[in-house]
């Protein structure tokens, strides 16, 4: 059996494309050894992934392979992991990690289970090869029984399946599961992409598109933009209908995004530029239906007039007064692809987001990471080993934990972890101050719950003793 997934750790591979067409260059490669094969489908696959289930595979997985995490570890990589994903498994854009999770380790007992099955129990099949790229299954296979004899068999191995799946909450979805003889997997795996085998070298998407495909593409734009048609779902019509390839199992916007995406001239072509200029002369809103990509479409033009049209359509807007969300969009999308790079259009950001402004200048103004090259000092490390005890990570456990508790909006929970990593470093601070400790010179831990210790250590501040009494109180 082989997995793949949207990328390769072994390979130090964190994107999903190479690996999507050798999985389908392996598919290609066995089909000649086949005669059947079967396609499994799972239903709303990310979004039916248990979270606490998945962090029990992972912990049983650590146990028996390496060091065994500790469980308040494990607890912190759960309850981030449901944090990130308000609840559920997180959906990430171009993720390796959450891809990995969902295939390696949360489909590996199902996976397991069956190939055993397979080879141990279903009879009638003589030879089987099992490929899975995420929640796609294929098993291709033999048989000595007549074609039209099969289906106990598939029934057999699909509903031992099906019955592994609802140990994990997960379930086929019977329409798109089938079975077919390998001469039509085809209909499943219309053309792999790479093209190793014959050639010794990658196929990439764009090789199927040029400038006039990216012209038509603008010029149906311009059609529906002045025809006054030109919305959400005409915008996704027209992909589809542009970069619809039926030779090739990947979607229109899969290719679409290739075309943005990878590296190649085509988007400074003459007339691509020049159209793109008519656009911007009719109305620039039509950005809007897709900021990211079509702002990156833009700039890689690299032609400087087109890029100062759009800029000056978006300063116009803040002095007309009709800035909207989706401006903001294309100004935060305009500055990532710039490093930043761009005073006037941060004031802007500044006057029509200040929360965004905010977190440009707190996180992104300056590289942490930069800082501390250019100190040469380990700041996290300096900050544990000297100001806190002994690197008292338990403290940082139950801040960690009262924000976790607050943003779900459980307030009790969240107050409970607060109020001990008050009084946790409470004791720490009466420490540092030289005001209390246990006789070995270590925090006094047990002594920072009550109301006149709190007092005295932090007498010197203008109205504590009201506030501590306040919060004893409550």
């Amino acid at each position: 059996m082989e997995v793949f997934y949207a990328g390769n750790y072994n390979e130090n591979r964190l994107y999903y494309r190479k690996d999507y067409d050798i999985f389908f260059k392996t598919i290609n490669d066995l089909s000649q050894s086949y005669r059947y094969f079967i396609k499994t489908d799972i239903k709303d696959f990310f979004s039916n992934i248990d979270v606490n289930l998945l962090f029990d595979k992972i912990d049983y997985r650590l146990s028996k392979t390496v060091t065994p995490i500790s469980q308040k570890d494990l607890l912190i990589y759960k309850e981030l992991i449901q944090c990130l994903g308000q609840g559920e498994f997180p959906l990430i854009e171009n993720s390796v990690a959450s891809s990995y999770l969902a295939t390696v380790i949360y489909l590996e007992h199902p996976d397991t289970y069956l190939y055993e099955f397979i080879d141990n129990k279903e009879t009638e099949i003589t030879d089987f090869y099992m490929v899975r790229y995420v929640d796609d299954l294929y098993i291709l296979f033999n048989s000595d029984k007549p074609e039209n004899t099969l289906t106990p068999v598939i029934n057999r191995v699909i509903d031992t399946y099906s019955s592994e799946l609802k140990k994990i909450n997960l379930s086929l979805n019977r329409s798109k599961t089938t079975w077919k003889k390998v001469s039509e997997i085809n209909d499943e795996l219309k053309k792999s992409l790479y093209y190793e085998q014959f050639s010794n070298k990658e196929f990439y998407i764009t090789d199927l598109v040029d400038s006039s495909v990216l012209l038509k593409f603008l010029g149906q734009i311009q059609s529906a933009l002045t025809n006054c048609i030109l919305d959400t779902s005409k915008y996704l019509e027209i992909i589809n209908s542009v970069f619809c390839f039926p030779n090739t199992e990947y979607t229109p916007d899969e290719i679409f995004n290739s075309l943005i995406y990878e590296k190649h001239q085509m988007f400074g072509d003459s007339e691509v530029v020049d159209k793109l200029f008519v656009l911007f002369d009719y109305d620039y809103r039509f950005l809007k239906l897709d900021t990211k990509r079509l702002m990156i479409l833009v700039l890689k033009t690299k032609n400087e007039n087109l890029i100062k049209q759009m800029l000056s359509n978006l300063f116009e807007a803040n002095r007309n007064g009709v800035w909207d969300i989706y401006d903001t969009s294309l100004a935060i999308n305009y500055l990532l692809q710039r490093n930043f790079r761009h005073r006037d259009l941060l004031n802007v950001l500044k006057k029509e987001e200040g929360y965004v402004y905010s977190y440009y200048d707190l996180f992104c103004r300056l590289s942490f990471m930069r800082t501390m090259e250019v100190s040469r000092k380990n700041y996290i490390q300096k900050f544990i080993e000297t100001i806190y005890y002994k690197k008292d990570d338990k403290l940082f456990f139950l801040y960690f934990m009262y924000m976790i508790e607050l943003k779900k909006r459980n307030y009790l929970s969240a107050f409970a972890y607060y109020k001990n990593f008050f009084d946790r470093i409470s004791a720490h601070l009466g420490l540092a101050a030289n005001k209390d400790s246990t006789k070995k010179g270590k925090p006094n831990y047990n002594n920072y719950y009550k109301e006149g210790v709190l007092k005295t250590l932090y007498g010197d501040i203008l109205g504590s003793g009201n506030r501590i009494r306040f919060c004893k109180t409550y």
